[in-house]
């Protein structure tokens, strides 16, 4: 084996230790100079023909970045999926809804129908004659006069029931209640 050859020619040992704690100053402050101090020492070793100490930066770690974004994704997959889920999901409540509206909407169609027809003038005059009610006919009337007096005018008479519809009516109490749906009434009813 042989000792690798030097570039610098050999030192006095007084001279050596001086140079070796030089050189540990200036390492040293190389840690404590600034960007200007740092082109200054640059522009310096240029002139003298040494080379420039350069600076390494440690590469950033990727590591933690190929993490975040696969969190990113992974959340933004999940996150499409649940709103997917619950857009699908409020899509059958609509439908449902739509329905239970449609129904409601045929019902109150058809209770508007029903309480027209009973509240026609025929339907009217039907049941008032199922009550035993009779029509008015021709009433008098009260006329007042511009100084205050009143005139009758017309004949007033009690009303009278017409003679081809008299018919006994027998009040809703009084009725036999009926049998539930389904089911014969009881055989000979005595009573």
């Amino acid at each position: 084996m042989t000792a690798p050859a030097r570039s610098e020619p050999p030192t006095p040992r007084g001279q050596g230790a001086q140079q070796a704690r030089d050189r540990a100053a200036e390492h040293a402050a190389q840690h404590r100079r600034s960007a200007a101090a740092e082109r200054a020492y640059a522009r310096r070793a240029q002139r003298t023909g040494a080379a420039a100490p350069e600076r390494r930066t440690a590469p950033a770690p990727r590591a933690p970045f190929v993490l975040l974004v696969m969190g990113l994704l992974g959340t933004g997959i999940v996150a499409s999926l649940w709103l997917s889920t619950a857009a699908a999901t409020d899509t059958y409540k609509l439908e449902q809804t739509r329905r239970e509206v449609r129904r409601s909407a045929e019902d109150v169609e058809r209770l508007r129908r029903e309480v027209s027809t009973l509240e026609s003038p025929i339907e009217l005059d039907r049941r008032a004659r199922e009550r035993g009610m009779v029509p008015a006919g021709d009433p008098a009337r009260l006329q007042v006069k511009p100084d205050g007096s009143v005139d009758v005018v017309g004949d007033p008479k009690a009303a009278e029931k017409p003679r081809s519809s008299v018919r006994q009516h027998t009040p809703p109490a009084e009725q036999p209640p009926a049998p539930p749906a389904g089911q014969q009434p009881p055989a000979g009813g005595g009573g």
